[in-house]
């Protein structure tokens, strides 16, 4: 009988044990509902007919059998999780999409109310409006829940005025024409449709006429006050500081990340430091230290002043904005400052998954943040990894161990996420990140404090900003000098899901080998540590090993980018510019975008592309060459191809310059030259003649570089911008073959691409880099002319995207980012 009591004790001793920490059962249910509810995209109806009988069977049997508890609370969240999805997802509708054409390009008259503080960005301004009334000519609809987010352009000091009065809460009637948001047009790029859908956002407003806008009614917004004393501490911050240094601050202390220099925030990035940029569980975290700190040393046991900064939390949120970044990382806090208050000490992950399941349950989009993703999963991390990683250091300093420990579980968390989200990472990010953090562990307070002072005494003020002002300079040369070693920033291509959990599963084994209590241990951390090896060397080396031959036509805008990845494992770029132009009522004004920037190195970056074998640069204009610059400063370069032409215009000098200091050999085409680039693959160049140049230095397009690429079987022809006299001139010197596929030249303009062109190459296919709605009307209707009573199936930038050949030794596949080609 006492056997049978003390086993019953046992059992129900265990039971509690388990049952110790549901909530984060609970919320791994959730994830999983979620993650397929997305997958799968059924009704919330269908989730709850299916996952309630489930659970019902489940619950009859853990009260029959007393088993089952672990899988009725993950069985639980994941009903919640999918029926939330599911439910969220149905209403994120447009009711603009019955009403509105996307094809056309009339101005509206939209009425509303300011959701978000407008962010001016160079001259142009961005808000979230919520859609009241749209109205053209005669017809006017009543919308009842449709948010919008608006771009306006400022061109007067007066609009500048004018739009400091446009605040949260202000009503508002102004001129829009209304379009769908774009989706990536590249591969790897960045697919702004499918974030706004996240953010229930399906249109974007555009205005060119910033004077237009009317207020309708002035703010009633009960968080208008705080956006204004945000923006008097801008104005403060501006006063003590010089840029880049005052933008920087504004954007870690007041959450104003478009105050950042680019330049800056790029460099940031690519060593991995961009949370530090914008308000983040890292600034919460040293804002609730200092003032946990302040109001221990006042005399506070730790629960009150849990409570007191539990108190102060919401203001500082809606103070820098309310975003969800912001909020994401005060609940967070929030939730360890109540088990601090409850002295649940040791028991903070499962207030870190309470705060996980609030903010699902509200918004269940955030599961795909990136942002949110890394934040739960290395806070979770931390809050179970550093202190048994920190004593198993034979460190005599404790803040060294506990620095350590903190960024080394930090970036073996982040490291597969960032790869598969960013397809880069720095080797030098947790150094960076090792010594600069403590860096703005100082800086943050400083600052902040020198604000508050400044109100007090100006002189104690003006000190802690030149303090804090030095403190970033220091920052700023040690970033300058990490990123200026650009062999260790690299690209790594997108690892597949299976790499993802097997990262998982031998970090958690490798996790258990070291710090663990099993068997073997010297056994277990040997096989943990040389099964973590392999997978990162099989994630650095895959993209080396040989691949289908890869041809890629960049959508640029109106310019050229193409790359040739080829089965060996070589990368050549045919130039590398573009631009997009911007039209306005009355005047014609163009907006001129590094491409190189935008386009070109975020798609090598995503194929994992480290270096660049072969640049041709086919002539010197700016929509072809005007990225190249930032190209060669992010990759680099073994060899350059261009014409003869000496380099006119500054952007060209400039490049050669950048190619020259860094010790890249550049040679001129020669017509006739021949080379065998790999096993199956070749390149014969066809123009320009050196000794016959049809072109003046400034005017080059008839010196384009003109080369016939063969793979395999198929022969590809580029042309550059070549216009007709360059064409009768290769016809004239050279006996071409069939062609596959034509680069149509000088982006379909009507001075290329003639019917003796066409009836000698005889191409099956015609791709024509182009950017929708260019100013000069290319492709020409002409050309398509030509082309279509050839039967030559066309492909467009415009309209595709970006347009992948794939080519294999029997055939080949042409495949684009916005559908194919019927």
């Amino acid at each position: 009988m006492e056997v049978d009591e003390v086993n019953r004790e046992d059992h129900l001793s265990k039971r509690c044990e388990g049952m110790q920490r549901p909530l984060v059962l609970f919320s791994l249910g959730m994830i999983l509902g979620i993650w397929l509810a997305n997958g799968l995209d059924q009704s919330s109806l269908f989730y709850l007919g299916l996952g309630t009988p489930i659970f019902l069977f489940i619950l009859l049997f853990y009260f029959r059998k007393g088993r089952g508890y672990f899988l009725l609370i993950g069985c639980l969240g994941f009903l919640l999780g999918a029926v939330r999805y599911a439910y969220a997802d149905e209403g994120n509708q447009s009711t603009l999409d019955t009403i509105l054409n996307t094809q056309d390009s009339v101005l509206y008259v939209v009425q509303g109310e300011v959701k978000t503080v407008p962010i001016l960005k160079g001259s142009r301004s961005t808000f979230d409006l919520k859609v009241k009334q749209i109205q053209v000519g005669s017809k006017r609809w009543a919308i009842p829940e449709e948010t919008i987010r608006v771009s306006l352009y400022l061109n007067t000091h007066e609009d500048e005025k004018k739009l400091r009065t446009v605040e949260r809460g202000t009503h508002i009637m102004v001129p829009l024409t209304l379009e769908k948001p774009v989706s990536a047009r590249n591969p790897g790029g960045f697919d702004y449709r499918a974030f706004l859908h996240k953010e229930s956002i399906h249109w974007l407003g555009k205005g060119v006429r910033f004077h237009e806008l009317k207020i309708e009614s002035s703010s009633n917004h009960p968080l208008k006050w705080l956006d204004r004393l945000r923006t008097k501490l801008a104005v403060r911050l501006e006063h003590h500081y010089e840029e880049p240094y005052a933008g920087l601050l504004r954007g870690m202390l007041l959450g104003e990340r478009q105050a950042i220099d680019p330049e800056l925030e790029e460099d940031y990035s690519l060593l991995g430091l961009t949370h530090i940029l914008s308000i983040s569980g890292l600034h919460v975290g040293i804002i609730v230290g200092c003032f946990y700190s302040l109001f221990i040393r006042l005399g506070l046991t730790r629960e009150k002043a849990a409570g007191c900064i539990l108190l102060f939390l919401p203001m500082y949120v809606c103070l820098t904005g309310a975003e969800a970044p912001v909020i994401r990382s005060a609940i967070m806090t929030g939730m360890v400052l109540v088990a601090m208050i409850f002295r649940y000490y040791q028991d903070i992950l499962s207030f870190l998954a309470f705060s996980f399941v609030i903010q699902c349950a509200w918004n269940p989009y955030y599961l795909f943040d990136v942002g949110f993703q890394l934040t739960y999963l290395i806070t979770a991390a931390l809050v179970m990894g550093v202190r048994p990683i920190a004593e198993k250091m034979s460190l005599s300093s404790e803040w060294i161990k506990q620095s350590l420990a903190v960024t080394l579980i930090a970036h073996m968390v982040s490291f597969p996420m960032i790869i598969y989200y960013f397809s880069s990472f720095s080797l030098l990010s947790f150094l960076a990140n090792l010594l600069l953090v403590p860096f703005f562990g100082l800086i943050i307070p400083l600052a902040m404090g020198g604000i508050v002072v400044e109100w007090m005494s100006s002189t104690i003020g003006s000190m802690i900003a030149q303090v804090v002002s030095m403190i970033l300079a220091i920052t700023t040369k040690g970033i300058e000098w990490l990123v200026s070693m650009s062999w260790a920033h690299l690209s790594w291509a997108r690892p597949s899901v299976l790499w993802l959990i097997l990262y998982g599963t031998i970090t958690i084994y490798l996790w258990i080998a070291w710090i663990g209590d099993v068997f073997y241990q010297r056994v277990h951390r040997w096989i943990a540590s040389t099964g973590f090896i392999i997978l990162i060397g099989y994630a650095y080396f895959s993209p080396l090993w040989p691949k289908e031959t890869r041809l890629t036509f960049l959508d640029v805008g109106q310019g050229d980018a193409i790359v040739i990845e080829t089965a060996g494992g070589k990368v050549i770029v045919v130039d590398g510019g573009g631009q997009i132009g911007l039209e306005e009522r009355g005047r014609k004004k163009q907006r001129r975008l590094d491409m190189g920037k935008r386009v070109l190195v975020p798609y090598l970056t995503y194929r994992g592309i480290r270096q660049i074998d072969e640049l041709v640069l086919t002539h010197g204009d700016l929509d072809h060459i005007g990225g190249i610059q930032t190209l060669v400063e992010r990759f680099p370069v073994k060899r350059v191809i261009r014409n003869p032409h000496l380099p006119h215009g500054e952007t060209e000098q400039k490049l050669m310059d950048e190619l020259m200091k860094r010790g890249v050999p550049v040679y001129a085409a020669s017509a006739g030259k021949i080379e065998e680039l790999e096993n199956g693959m070749r390149w014969q160049f066809l123009h320009p003649d050196p000794h016959r140049l049809l072109g003046e230095s400034n005017q080059t397009n008839n010196d384009s570089v003109v080369f016939l690429l063969s793979i395999y079987q198929f022969q590809v022809l580029m042309t550059g911008d070549m216009e007709a006299p360059a064409e009768q001139m290769i016809l004239t010197k050279w006996k071409l073959p069939p062609i596959d596929i034509l680069k149509v030249a000088h982006h379909g303009s009507d001075t290329s691409t003639t019917t003796a062109w066409l009836k000698e190459l005889q191409p099956r296919e015609a791709v024509i880099s182009v950017g929708m709605k260019n100013r000069y009307g290319h492709p020409s209707p002409h050309v398509l002319e030509r082309l279509n009573e050839h039967r030559i199936r066309v492909w467009r930038t415009d309209q595709h995207g970006a347009i992948t050949i794939i080519f294999k030794p029997e055939q080949y596949q042409v495949e684009s980012m916005l559908g194919s080609n019927k």
